[in-house]
């Protein structure tokens, strides 16, 4: 009889850990689409008129603003910084950039939020997209 009641107590505890990891597994997919939505409003506001004047979040911490100046571009929150140098580019052509690299990955079909980082890979420091789902790995900028 206290076997029974013993597996019994087992099998409670097991679905109720299965229900917080499921509605956790909610929670994560929930913070995906609002960065996705947030990428998608992004893209759409290349087209608008005074889209350059629109903020562009960090796509590596994704809480902070990236700013433009002195041919650097640098996160208000985390500490990447991407030299610009003498590069003819700026952060509209880094917002279109994002937005192209997050749709190609979505066009592949897979529909885990990329993650971007900032590597020095043979002497060249860039931004990168990341996916371990679909095995992406890309330079950004």
């Amino acid at each position: 009889m206290l076997k029974v009641c013993e597996s019994n107590f087992v099998f409670i505890i097991l679905k109720s850990f299965a229900n917080i990891v499921f509605y956790l597994e909610i929670e994560a997919l929930d913070e995906e689409d609002a960065y996705l939505a947030q990428a998608a409003f992004d893209h759409m506001q290349l087209n608008d008129e005074g889209a350059e004047n629109a903020k562009l979040w960090c796509p590596v911490c994704k809480q902070g603003e990236l700013r433009e100046a002195h041919n650097l571009i640098h996160c208000t929150l985390c500490k990447i910084r991407l030299d610009l140098g003498e590069d003819k580019v700026d952060l509209d052509f880094l917002r279109e950039r994002l937005a192209n690299v997050h749709t190609e990955h979505l066009d592949r079909g897979c529909t885990l939020s990329p993650k971007f980082c900032l590597q020095t890979i043979f002497g060249l420091n860039a931004l990168y997209i990341q996916c371990d789902k679909c095995s992406t790995f890309e330079v950004v900028m």
